[in-house]
């Protein structure tokens, strides 16, 4: 699939998007390692209580009492988080948000099971937790960018991945969504057949 985003990248859409060479395979690749990271939060990670009793109780992931007993699709949550991830990765941001690419991806990731979330406000973006304190403490959020760093530094190695400069037209976004639709339920099934050839069973 990378080389097939490599290949179209080559053309108008591809330098739309600032996309040459195998940068187009790396976004898609870290974008696909990143879509899931709205899992790690208190709502989703009480799906296992005796795992997350573990965490509970560690001062590091201190959180808004009751915040794991509210409703949050992990899907939003990656939306919400990824800005800023992505901002601190130097992905541009613009006025309003919805413009900006660190936003255009972050909502992009969101929608991996079909679903375009609203887009984020400017006041959204300076309090994260305080507009949605389900995200857990600063905690969760170390957590979260830990995982971020590893997924860039196995797809970019110790030069990382270039950040996104402009936003990807509409017909390179689909494609790329497209892609990272399907890396989704790819991604859980490997995961899956790892863990029952350990002894454990998949989800």
């Amino acid at each position: 699939m990378g080389h097939d985003v490599d290949r179209r990248g080559q053309g108008a859409g591809g330098v739309a998007a600032g996309c040459a060479g195998g940068v187009c395979r790396q976004w898609l690749c870290l974008w696909a390692g990143l879509h899931d990271i709205g899992k790690i939060s208190p709502p989703f990670q009480t799906m296992v209580p005796e795992a997350y009793k573990v965490v509970a109780d560690n001062p590091a992931y201190v959180r808004r009492p009751g915040a794991e007993r509210e409703r949050l699709r992990h899907d939003v949550a990656g939306h919400w988080a990824l800005t800023q991830i992505l901002a601190d990765w130097n992905y541009p941001q613009a006025s309003p948000p919805s413009r900006s690419p660190h936003h255009q991806v972050a909502q992009l990731l969101g929608c991996h099971h079909g679903c375009f979330h609203r887009a984020l406000e400017a006041k959204h973006l300076k309090n994260l937790e305080g507009w949605m304190p389900e995200l857990g403490g600063p905690g969760w959020a170390a957590h979260r960018r830990e995982h971020a760093e590893v997924v860039r530094h196995l797809v970019g190695g110790d030069g990382g991945v270039p950040a996104l400069e402009r936003a990807l037209p509409a017909d390179v976004a689909v494609r790329f969504l497209g892609m990272i639709v399907v890396c989704s339920p790819q991604g859980q099934w490997i995961n899956g057949q790892l863990l029952k050839s350990n002894g454990g069973f998949a989800n």
